[in-house]
């Protein structure tokens, strides 16, 4: 009986393995960025699940997304500040913008419907300065738009493809 219930349980680890790491490549297909000759501000980072909880706390508190249990997106900065043994980062790529977006945005560029009905969008932006040049460069209407100006916080009233076009292709 204990040779079964051993069994199972082994069965079971090293299937959650598995589906773990089949979630980390759909991540890195998903938001990795393949094109050459970008200046690549961003990276995806997966740690080795060996890592441990002060190296993955310290990334943890460095990143500026989690995308899943030891994948987090990181600034190129933030990783040079971040002293990792290399044995410990399983895969390190560049990252594209599409990481930027909330999982409900990600729905929207799903539904061929839903790309052309206005949504609010709500992007916390690094600087003022960020948001009057989007202004002044994409002639974007003043009535559409309200800002926070002391917690750099943007609300616009657009389509999908018009926040694809401000900050994701950027």
């Amino acid at each position: 009986m204990w040779k079964k219930i051993i069994f199972h349980f082994i069965f079971i680890s090293s299937s959650l393995v598995c589906f773990s790491q089949k979630q980390n490549d759909s991540l890195f297909r998903k938001y990795e960025d393949r094109a050459s000759g970008h200046n690549h501000i961003f990276y995806i980072l997966a740690l080795n699940p060996s890592a441990s909880a002060e190296i993955k706390n310290a990334v943890s508190l460095s990143a500026v997304r989690k995308l899943a249990e030891n994948v987090f997106i990181i600034e190129k900065d933030q990783l040079n500040d971040i002293e990792i043994n290399k044995s410990f980062i399983n895969k390190l790529v560049p990252a594209n913008n599409q990481w930027k977006l909330s999982p409900a945005a990600e729905i929207l560029e799903m539904s061929p419907r839903e790309l052309q009905t206005i949504h609010r969008f709500t992007a916390r932006l690094r600087s003022k300065a960020f948001l009057d040049d989007l202004c002044t460069k994409y002639s974007l209407s003043k009535q559409n738009i309200s800002v926070l100006p002391e917690q750099n916080i943007m609300s616009i009233l657009t389509r999908y493809d018009q926040i694809q076009k401000l900050f994701l292709r950027m």
